[in-house]
């Protein structure tokens, strides 16, 4: 999970105040360049039918520098773009943005448009990497834990740090206590569409309420069935090899 030096730069950049500038100046200068890049980027990729690309790491710095001093209508604009228009994981995009809301939660950045518990928020939809560390310590924050738990409870690339819930667990942390028991219950899978359509339909038939239980049991029903199909193809396909063979 280590950042380019190049993205770091980025990253440092949208997170240290300029000097040589005002702070409305700045966000003026950033708001107008970026949005000229950018409206033009959009306007092309329409033009071909598509939509556009993800934010760059550049791109991205951009727009934490207009959601520090927001010009005027343009505030939600840069928002949307930055809960929206970055990759989650451990893109050089999601540097950036991670960077950035954890120095919110921490109270080393600000921005009027983001508080501590919203940059929270935005960490616990990013699936795990950047994001983690934020998360966790924000276990200890009695404001920001409950929003940390939801976070932490979706989120699976979690990488060691799952040690660190863990630990602050045995500590008697509660809410690395209530993170912990739903992973090990399996939430995060059975709050899929996917898993929730499914098990409906084995209660509908056998006439019995979905609980978690059912759910677990129809996970591990399908598991074995993919691995079922994935064994009787290889098999399928050896026959077939040998019989090539036979023929030669």
């Amino acid at each position: 999970m280590r950042a380019s030096a190049a993205v770091r730069n980025v990253a440092n950049r949208s997170l240290k105040p300029s000097h040589a500038q005002s702070a409305p100046a700045l966000a003026r200068h950033f708001s107008s360049a970026f949005k000229t890049e950018y409206d033009a980027h959009v306007a092309e990729r329409a033009a071909e039918g598509i939509v556009p690309l993800p934010l760059s790491a550049k791109w991205a710095a951009d727009v934490v520098e207009m959601l520090k001093n927001p010009p005027a209508g343009e505030g939600e604009f840069a928002l949307e773009l930055l809960k929206y228009r970055v990759p989650p994981g451990v893109d050089d995009a999601s540097y950036v943005k991670a960077g950035f809301l954890t120095a919110i939660s921490k109270g080393e950045a600000s921005s009027p448009l983001i508080d501590k518990a919203h940059a929270i928020e935005m960490l616990g939809t990013m699936l795990g990497g950047y994001n983690v560390a934020a998360l966790v310590d924000a276990l200890d924050v009695p404001e920001l834990a409950p929003v940390a738990v939801k976070g932490l409870k979706e989120t699976l690339l979690m990488f060691d740090a799952k040690f660190d819930v863990e630990e602050k667990m045995k500590a008697g942390n509660k809410h690395a206590e209530e993170v912990m028991k739903s992973w090990a219950d399996g939430e995060w899978f059975c709050q899929n569409p996917m898993c929730r359509r499914s098990t409906s339909s084995v209660s509908s038939r056998s006439r019995v309420k979905p609980t978690l239980t059912t759910c677990r049991l129809h996970k591990m029903r399908g598991l074995g069935l993919i691995f079922l199909s994935t064994h009787w193809r290889c098999l399928r396909m050896s026959v077939m090899a040998f019989m090539i063979a036979r023929t030669r």
